[in-house]
């Protein structure tokens, strides 16, 4: 079943700023969703969930703060390790 609402919380959003008694113009954005929302911290879990499957590296996450740590003592240098993680991370 085709949710709308669902579908409309995710995409075509569009965001502002405001300081003071000053508002910027309504720009779109390319991902997140509204911050502080119940919807939001749930789409979050789901989307971290299985992060430490796909990282060679040790995965720390505590809330909404996750660190990638690794340490190598192979030939392959770190900062390469690291590009890797990061790069499955991304896809």
């Amino acid at each position: 079943m085709y949710c709308g609402w669902f579908r409309s919380y995710l995409i075509v959003r569009t965001q502002a700023l405001q300081k003071d008694d000053t508002v910027s113009e309504f720009l779109p954005t390319s991902s997140g969703v509204l911050q502080g929302s119940c919807l939001g911290l749930v789409l979050f879990i789901i989307y971290t969930n299985d992060l430490p499957q796909h990282i060679n590296g040790k995965v720390v996450m505590y809330a909404d703060d996750t660190q990638i740590l690794a340490s190598s003592q192979l030939d392959i240098p770190l900062a390469t390790m690291l590009q890797s993680d990061l790069m499955a991370l991304d896809a």
